[in-house]
């Protein structure tokens, strides 16, 4: 502890209880006083001023004073500031300003406490035009003492004198590079207090966010841009944000992603504007070297067409590498396709605010992002009626399938075998998938296995339970056939689909508008000939063409899995289910993703409302105890009460019996 400290915080004393810290103050410096005046040369100075500082904690003021008046030596200046401080408290505010007033001194500490002193007694007497002029002068001559900025800060907001809190964020985040003046930057601009501020004014602010916290840096940018959007300096903008992109390194392209869509705002808001030719000059050349320059490639479309637009329209007013960058993007954007990278971003960075957060993603949602990013395999949501889907999952898997079944099931081939359960809690490893149906509700069991049917064709099998009577929003294959490129409905040939299976699929249909339904009629066996097959396919066709006038139906006997029926099944998926991840098919993957996205912070909502509802229970059980507790604490007062009324009833009785019989 410094000795400037003790003296701002009138501690100086001790300095004397550093061996005597059991022994009262009063009494140690009585003692120091003595001493000191034991010998042939004595100072009492330091001691006076210690003892000053011992009575003025203890209110006395005027004891306080008259040991200050009585200090000489270097801590004079000290004594009288503390003087000052003692008359302010006794409520002489005139006497002591004018003491304030007297010191003249070159500690920057002791000036900084004066002004400080003085400005509290300016605000408390209301005389807000000198209380401005010492804040004002202390904050330009010493912003880094203790709690100026901070005081000047609280100050300007109370007046309401937002330009002059502006002013001070931002020489502050300047001088001490600091996040949270950065913070207070940000609330302001956001609360539009920065509004009157020429644009420029901020550029070097702007440069210190941008290398601090790049964070902190895309969202100032991005308040002051929706702030000048629309106005007057809006131009001036736009000038002042391209000087500062034009000087920085950008890396990241993604990261820049806000920061480029308020580039494309701006330019379709410029090309849309009444500005003249000459005034889009200054600013359009710029705006599209910044937009391109922080654009990703894969969304550099845009901004590379505008470039070379610009350009054949205004030959040589963007520079060459630009032009050349633009080009090549152009050509290269064809075959440089991020939707489903940008949707499994998307999808991680949800989980990752979720966890956050306190909402715990399950799982499942995380292994279906990893599954769907398989981009490519064909996924085959496979349902129908018990027996017959099972069979024809076990023949073109050769893995047996319980029948009944009530886990959903997905074969995905792989050279290392594998199977575990995926539950939203936890991921669990099986030996075989005999144990599935002890799975607990919304589990399902992935089987990795090499499946020679699935690797050759491409294909992962989702298998589902039949349909129960249950609402089709509680049907498995309800809910995964969004996330699925096809649904095959599988059933017997000696069986016709039921009303109730064909009102499921028209619901599902209508959900998952994007996932084709096919079907399958399962064991067209020697019982059968070509002709007769031929006549029930066409039948069934006809019952369903109404209802879905889309679907193909494949006549399969799961039988002679080494016949022509599994060359049939695989002309029948790729003619059908066919998925191409360099084409269409990864605009409908990427749907899917974004579907289950949708899906994902649905429950993520219904998580938040849970987490809500069971902090508003606890909220109320709390309340509820503290009512009791204090009420126990009342009767232990009133129980407190009562004994003590009778031990003190019981006391006097016996002193009068004594006093009684004393006098006999």
């Amino acid at each position: 502890m410094t000795v400037e400290y003790q003296l701002t915080k009138k501690k100086y004393y001790e300095t004397f209880m550093q061996e005597n810290e059991n022994q009262p103050p009063v009494k140690v410096l009585g003692q120091a006083y003595y001493e000191e005046q034991q010998k042939e040369w004595y100072d009492l100075s330091l001691v006076r001023l210690a003892q000053g500082e011992v009575y003025f904690h203890n209110q006395d003021f005027e004891s306080a004073i008259f040991k200050w008046e009585n200090v000489n030596g270097e801590f004079k200046l000290w004594a009288k500031k503390n003087t000052a401080d003692a008359h302010y408290e006794l409520g002489l505010s005139t006497l002591a300003e004018e003491l304030y007033l007297s010191i003249e001194t070159d500690s920057k500490v002791l000036k900084a406490e004066i002004a400080l002193k003085l400005f509290s007694l300016y605000t408390d007497h209301n005389n807000i035009e000198r209380a401005y002029e010492v804040i004002n002068e202390l904050v330009a001559s010493q912003p880094d003492y203790p709690n100026v900025t901070a005081i000047a800060r609280r100050f300007y907001e109370e007046q309401e004198d937002f330009n002059s809190a502006v002013e001070l964020a931002v020489d502050e985040c300047i001088r001490t590079e600091s996040l949270n003046w950065f913070a207070v930057l940000k609330t302001y601009v956001d609360k539009g207090y920065t509004a009157n501020f020429i644009p420029n004014y901020f550029y070097q602010v702007m440069i210190a966010f941008y290398k601090v916290d790049q964070v902190y840096f895309k969202q100032l940018v991005s308040a002051l841009w929706k702030q000048y959007k629309s106005q007057p300096p809006y131009l001036a903008w736009i000038k002042t944000i391209n000087d500062i992109f034009l000087n920085i390194e950008v890396g990241l392209y993604d990261y820049w992603q806000e920061i480029s869509t308020l580039y494309q705002e701006t330019y379709t808001d410029l090309m849309e504007s009444d500005h003249s030719v000459k005034e889009l000059h200054e600013v359009i050349p710029n705006v599209l070297t910044n937009w391109l320059k922080i654009t990703n490639k894969s969304r550099a479309l845009f901004p590379s067409a505008a470039v070379l637009s610009w350009n054949e329209k205004f030959p040589s007013t963007i520079d060459t590498i630009t032009i050349e960058n633009a080009g090549r993007l152009i050509f290269e954007a064809r075959n440089d396709i991020d939707g489903l990278e940008y949707h499994y971003k998307l999808c991680h960075g949800i989980i990752k605010w979720a966890n956050e957060n306190g909402l715990e993603v399950g799982h499942t949602f995380k292994w279906w992002v990893d599954f769907l990013l398989d981009a490519h395999t064909t996924h085959l949501l496979i349902t129908g009626t018990n027996a017959a889907a099972s069979s024809f999952v076990g023949s073109i898997t050769e893995e047996k399938v319980p029948q009944n079944h009530e886990t959903t099931f997905v074969f995905i081939h792989d050279e290392e075998e594998s199977i575990q359960q995926i539950a939203d809690q936890e991921i669990i490893p099986m030996e075989t998938i005999d144990g599935a149906e002890q799975s607990p509700h919304q589990a399902l069991v992935e089987v990795k296995k090499p499946f020679a049917f699935l690797d050759k064709h491409n294909c992962s099998c989702i298998i589902t339970p039949s349909f129960t009577e249950q609402e089709a929003c509680e049907q498995d294959a309800f809910k995964y056939a969004p996330l699925a490129d096809g649904l095959l409905f599988v059933l017997d040939a000696k069986e016709s689909l039921l009303d109730e299976e064909r009102e499921l699929l028209l619901e599902i249909k209508e959900h998952a508008p994007n996932t084709p339904v096919h079907f399958v009629i399962n064991n067209m066996d020697s019982l059968y000939n070509q002709a007769t097959i031929e006549r029930i396919t066409k039948e069934f066709e006809a019952s369903i063409g109404a209802d879905f006038p889309q679907a193909h139906v494949l006549a399969y006997t799961p039988h002679y899995v080494s016949s022509q029926h599994h060359g049939d099944l695989a002309q029948f998926i790729k003619a059908n289910f066919y998925y191409d991840p360099n084409d269409v098919g990864v605009e409908e993957r990427a749907r899917r993703l974004l579907f289950f996205i949708q899906s994902m912070l649905k429950s993520l909502v219904e998580k938040r409302n849970q987490t809500e509802n069971h902090l508003i229970e606890s909220i109320k059980w709390n309340e509820d105890m503290l009512v009791r507790l204090n009420g126990f604490l009342h009767r232990v007062d009133d129980l407190e009460q009562e004994k003590a009324s009778s031990i003190v009833s019981a006391y006097h009785g016996i002193k009068e019996d004594i006093s009684k019989k004393l006098k006999k």
